[in-house]
């Protein structure tokens, strides 16, 4: 299991292993950043660290592995970033993707793109997506455009987010804790189902194992 956290960029980076304990201790280790500097949302970053970390673990690894991968995201990629010490600038390496809204100069809101989790798949990795509701409270009233989300982005997150996925099943959506909880349960099922020895997950980890050719539900670090 490794684990990946992103915000403007790949914030933390947890090595893959199949140990289960020493995955859990790496994960309690991770210290997320100053607020103040981070704003955006970089998918595409994160989507090409998890396709990197898994050719890496390819090396690593030479016995044959099945690879499942489960982002945990609001599905928004946004341009916005903070220089320090608080400074406003639009990030140039996000690529602007169709559709999507500009409700302020540097900020640019989109979705998942058609062709983000390409990378993954083509690692052979199985896909799949916990989606949390977009939170749009603190937007000023200065970016009304931010109003535009639902109709011009949201409409079409569903469909990209099952294209994202291998299956249109392996796609979860949830944002009160309990539902949260069901739907990574549901999530983790799957990967056992699939026999995983690793997965990637963006925010918080729930790894499967297999102990004596048993399979047991993971544990979850949500809180």
């Amino acid at each position: 299991m490794g684990l990946i956290t992103f915000s403007s960029s790949v914030v933390n980076s947890v090595t893959p292993t199949t140990d289960l304990n020493a995955a859990l201790s790496n994960a309690s280790l991770i210290k997320f950043p100053i607020a103040n500097n981070q704003a955006g949302t970089d998918l595409h970053a994160a989507a090409a660290a998890a396709t990197a970390m898994i050719a890496q673990r390819k090396l690593v690894n030479r016995v044959p592995a099945t690879y499942v991968i489960v982002w945990l995201t609001d599905g928004i990629e946004d341009t916005k970033m903070y220089l320090p010490p608080r400074t406003a600038v639009r990030d140039m390496t996000i690529p602007i993707t169709s559709p999507s809204i500009q409700p302020e100069p540097m900020t640019y809101l989109m979705t998942f793109s058609t062709d983000l989790c390409n990378g993954m798949k083509a690692q052979g990795a199985y896909v799949m997506v916990l989606n949390t509701a977009y939170v749009t409270q603190g937007w000023s009233l200065a970016a009304a455009g931010v109003s535009q989300l639902p109709s011009v982005v949201l409409s079409v997150m569903p469909d990209r987010l099952k294209q994202c996925a291998s299956q249109p099943e392996y796609v979860e959506s949830a944002n009160d804790p309990a539902s949260i909880l069901d739907a990574v349960k549901t999530l983790t099922r799957l990967a056992i189902s699939k026999n995983c020895v690793l997965r990637i997950e963006q925010g918080c980890v729930v790894p499967p194992r297999v102990v004596n050719g048993q399979k047991q539900a993971g544990r979850s670090l949500c809180n």
